[in-house]
């Protein structure tokens, strides 16, 4: 696959906040991200991009191992 050379790049320029609270016992990190794509494709590249994710967060099972 080729593309002309004006439509083979994107870049993304963006900014995101963090939080992690927990809900019970069991910590989760909130996340929320805006990129604004200040070069992107004409046919199909995305103009704005906003992600929100909430991971739990566990215990390392290996951190003996590395004591």
């Amino acid at each position: 696959w080729e593309a002309d050379s004006d439509q083979a790049l994107t870049l993304p320029l963006g900014i995101g906040v963090a939080k992690t609270t927990k809900v019970g016992s069991i910590p989760i990190k909130y996340q929320f991200q805006v990129q604004y794509f200040v070069e992107q494709p004409d046919a199909f590249g995305p103009e704005w991009l906003f992600k929100f994710t909430a991971t739990p967060v566990i215990s390392n099972p290996f951190v003996a191992w590395f004591k």
